[in-house]
């Protein structure tokens, strides 16, 4: 499981994360982080509207600053934004976005509203409270202050029966303005990209499927079970097998740099996209164990060059490449490689520090940015009928 032993960041990991697998706790994070990314700009906008036009600098803040998914790391209660604001004072945001319509209570964490602790408790006095209430298409700035008010503390079900604050529908509402067409167009991205993660995770699901019914078949019909790890289909399975059996090699840099000698020109989309799966295995076990031997990271260097080239040749409007995979399949092997590799570039530019990396590793400023047109990606997948998982 990756998981950075000396830098101690990580996604807003959530205290249940034991509860679920770590594809599971993964997706959750990126789906956090598609909708904290996608409403940077509107915070911006709507900071500068305050400010009567003057420019506000508003970056991502505290722990999940760094979009790596790290399960190790340590829980964090820091904000989500930090904003620097035209009279250069510093005022931090925390984020609460609500998909459900129709709740009863809009419900905050304590330790959004003030320090944990003993009361009597004091309201956080360095932030306020940016709240996106999805399906009324309503945000506003809420105080701390206000929340400790207004909601009384009660145990929320959807968390676990873990207490917090929980505001009336009646009184919370009327603190949010209507967000109009710019809300909307947020809301659309959000949507189209949280289209995008589902769609890809059926790749991976119809590999386990694949998996599971060549092992059924060794009892239930005698057929033998053999991995090649000469290609990348056997390689693929191998990486599987040892993930899910938590049972690593002890030299996985080793095995990366094997495992990118195996990619080719042209290469068909799914013999990718297992490709990128064991590629996201071995890095992150081998960066947390070990680390990588010079002629690791050169092999890194130019394979993520190499990939980042499949991406951006890739034909995203669904044109056939390949007579044997239909484009609706191409296009969902293509959306889990860049889910992946988007995760490895991001570790390899904060976790490399001053070695040499690829031109094309550069901070990640949102989910998918590796896809020239999302919007146009969604709307193919949508006109396909495809389930997404």
């Amino acid at each position: 499981m990756p998981g950075a032993k000396t830098s101690g960041l990580g996604y807003a990991q959530s205290s249940d994360i034991k509860s679920r697998t770590w594809e599971q706790y993964r997706a959750d994070m990126k789906r956090k982080a598609i909708v904290e990314l996608e409403c940077l700009g509107l915070l911006r906008s709507l900071l500068e509207e305050r400010a009567g036009g003057q420019p506000v600098t508003v970056e991502k803040h505290g722990v999940d600053a760094v979009l790596w998914f790290n399960a190790k790391a340590k829980p964090s209660a820091e904000p989500d934004y930090r904003a620097i604001l035209p009279d250069g004072t510093t005022r931090l945001y925390e984020f609460k976005h609500a998909r459900e319509p129709n709740l009863r209570s809009f419900d905050i964490k304590k330790t959004s509203v003030h320090r944990p602790g003993r009361p009597p408790h004091t309201a956080h006095a360095d932030r306020d409270i940016f709240y996106v209430a999805r399906a009324e298409g309503k945000h506003g700035f809420i105080t701390p202050e206000w929340i400790m008010a207004h909601g009384p503390i009660g145990p929320v079900p959807a968390w676990g029966n873990r207490p917090a604050y929980r505001v009336p529908r009646n009184d919370f509402l009327p603190m949010l303005s209507d967000g109009g067409e710019r809300l909307q167009s947020v809301i659309r991205r959000i949507e189209d990209k949280e289209l995008l993660l589902e769609f890809q995770s059926c790749f991976l699901e119809a590999e386990q499927q694949r998996l599971s019914g060549r092992l059924r078949r060794v009892v239930d019909e005698g057929a033998p079970f053999s991995v090649v790890p000469k290609t990348l289909d056997g390689f693929f399975e191998v990486c599987f097998l040892i993930r899910h059996l938590k049972q690593f090699p002890d030299d996985s840099g080793l095995w990366l740099v094997y495992l990118f000698s195996l990619l080719s020109e042209g290469m068909r989309t799914d013999l990718l996209a297992r490709a990128m799966y064991a590629i996201d295995c071995l890095y992150f076990r081998a960066i947390d164990e070990a680390g990588l031997r010079e002629n690791e990271h050169r092999v890194m260097i130019d394979g993520l060059r190499r990939i980042q080239n499949y991406i951006e040749n890739f034909s995203w409007n669904l044109r056939a490449t390949d007579p044997h995979q239909a484009p609706i399949d191409e296009l969902r092997h293509m959306v889990f490689v860049v889910n992946l590799f988007e995760d490895v570039r991001q570790d390899v530019f904060y976790r490399w520090g001053e070695r040499p990396r690829p031109p094309v590793v550069t901070p990640t400023s949102r989910i998918f940015e590796s896809i020239p047109d999302v919007a146009e990606v969604a709307l193919r997948i949508r006109e396909a009928g495809e389930p997404t998982s």
